[in-house]
């Protein structure tokens, strides 16, 4: 299970070529007890192993499907002792290793954790960063020039994955020199300047205790929604991108992710990089605000809400950037394709 454990961050990541390689993993290593060793061994593999075989259903959420909620403003990451604590997430600190802030002077950026702060910097790279923003687009790279639907390009959805606790991540696929994972709950986005095998040992440390679950939060109106499918090797074909604007097929789309009551509880979240995805990026027009049900916080004007669905057999699921995280019916994604005209073209 450990090799498939490393099999799938691999793949996620694959044709990454480094630019500070180290042996992470050894040094994560290094040190723990026995019985430390055991407790995260225990949570990785229970975690991929959902992932991998997609063959647990989570129950509903006890006391009745309610909106995700995400913190308005998250704590800014920062450094408790040899713990690097982003959001609902904390990591250690490998040995040999530093947390900076930006705004200290670059001491060796090859076993630097450089939380970036937005002033004073003195630093801007290193082998590790971590930035605290709104997640209003996952990033990756861009593909598609010439699609007639989305002008100037589109841009790859990524895997959804799960982190031990639950909280979902947002990994781009092979994106060149780096990896970047988004944390859309912590509104958190690592970017790690390292080979394959040393991001995966990070990502693998990361424990969690999200507070986004529920059913989705998405806006009650908005002026456009594109939707793009992927699969489980960041491909995209043309004819599986989609961009709609009329209102009414708007309320269609929005109502019907409203409706999905199926959300999956932390402890049982599976969603793995094995899997395909589609992503649907919801913006409110320019200058007007597309709020969000309560209790999830009202987005500000011009806010855009990312909905990540990973595909496939029973662990089909969907989070909102906004909170929530629901199980998906094989119908309920037929009916997305229906409303973007995707298989009728």
């Amino acid at each position: 299970m450990t090799e498939r454990i490393s099999q799938l961050l691999n793949e996620a990541v694959a044709g990454v070529e480094p630019v500070a390689p180290d042996p992470v993993g050894a040094v994560l290593r290094r040190g723990r007890s026995a019985r430390r060793r055991s407790a995260l061994m225990a949570a990785a593999v229970a975690c991929a192993g959902l992932a991998v075989s997609g063959a647990v259903v989570g129950p509903r959420l006890t006391g009745g499907p309610d909106a995700g909620v995400v913190a308005a403003v998250p704590a800014a990451p920062y450094a408790d002792g040899r713990t690097v604590v982003a959001g609902a997430v904390r990591f250690p600190v490998p040995d040999g290793w530093r947390a900076a802030t930006s705004d200290q002077p670059c001491t060796d950026t090859s076993r630097t954790i450089l939380i970036r702060v937005h002033r004073d910097e003195q630093c801007r790279m290193s082998a590790v960063e971590i930035f605290s923003a709104p997640v209003t687009i996952t990033g990756g790279r861009v593909i598609n020039l010439d699609s007639p639907v989305i002008q100037g390009g589109v841009v790859a959805p990524p895997a959804l994955i799960t982190l031990p606790g639950g909280e979902p991540g947002w990994l781009e696929r092979a994106s060149g020199s780096s990896v970047v994972l988004t944390l859309p709950w912590s509104r958190v986005r690592l970017l790690f300047r390292l080979d394959s095998a040393a991001a995966g040992e990070f990502i693998a440390s990361m424990r969690s205790a999200p507070a986004g679950a529920g059913t989705l939060a998405v806006p009650r109106t908005a002026a456009v929604a594109d939707l793009v499918i992927s699969d489980a090797a960041g491909l995209v074909r043309p004819e599986d991108i989609g961009r709609i604007r009329a209102p009414a097929t708007i309320d269609r789309l929005l109502g019907l992710l409203r409706e999905q009551e199926d959300a999956v509880a932390d402890a049982q979240a599976c969603a793995g990089s094995a899997q395909a995805t589609v992503e649907i990026v919801i913006k409110a027009a320019e200058g007007e605000t597309s709020p969000v049900p309560e209790p999830s916080p009202a987005p500000g004007p011009g806010d855009t809400t990312v909905v990540v669905i990973a595909l496939g057999g029973d662990c089909q699921e969907a989070v909102s950037s906004h909170g929530g995280r629901v199980r998906l019916s094989d119908e309920t994604v037929a009916e997305l394709k229906t409303i973007y005209g995707i298989g009728v073209r």
